[in-house]
């Protein structure tokens, strides 16, 4: 099931969860392997291609399903700079979160400022800091035993000014 916006993919979760029903959600699917044998439930797949970027300032808050490529080219674009090295890495704003993806000594949690997540556990939505999030090298909570089901569904970085017309 593909889902294209942050309410889309609450919904899907909370009825495969209050319905029993085995699921996984995936980003872009660039890092992800199934086993031979299949997966016997729901596959939710959130991306957004046409996410808005909101823009205000030193800050940018974007869904995670946005590509990250096109949050590094609204970032160029805006003249706000520290994305930039993260240009060629596939997937969403989400996957690169849970990750903590990145390349040439930047990961994305060097920027991030806050991240907006759904527990279905127990319904609820929070906004978590990234010191929160414990990022360290490829990792964060998302991918601790405690967050693991927790869906990143929005993210806030906040970026230093810099050259546009180098940044593009």
């Amino acid at each position: 099931m593909a889902v294209s916006s942050a309410t889309e993919l609450v919904q899907a979760v909370k009825a495969a969860h209050s319905s029993g029903r085995l699921y996984c959600v995936i980003a872009g699917g660039s890092n992800v392997v199934f086993d031979d044998n299949g997966f016997k439930g729901l596959v939710i797949q959130y991306q957004n291609p046409k996410a808005k970027i909101q823009i205000e300032g030193d800050k940018i808050t974007v869904e995670a399903g946005t590509s990250l490529a096109a949050l590094v080219k609204a970032a160029n674009r805006a003249g706000r700079e520290g994305l930039e090295s993260l240009a060629g890495i596939p997937g969403t704003v989400g996957g690169a979160v849970v990750g903590n993806a990145g390349a040439y000594g930047r990961t994305i949690s060097d920027f991030l400022e806050s991240v907006e997540v759904f527990n279905p556990a127990n319904c609820q939505h929070r906004v978590l800091t990234g010191k929160q999030c414990k990022f360290s090298y490829r990792t964060s909570i998302f991918k601790s035993k405690k967050a693991k089901d927790w869906l990143v569904l929005s993210v806030r970085f906040k970026l230093p000014k810099g050259d546009s017309a180098e940044l593009t």
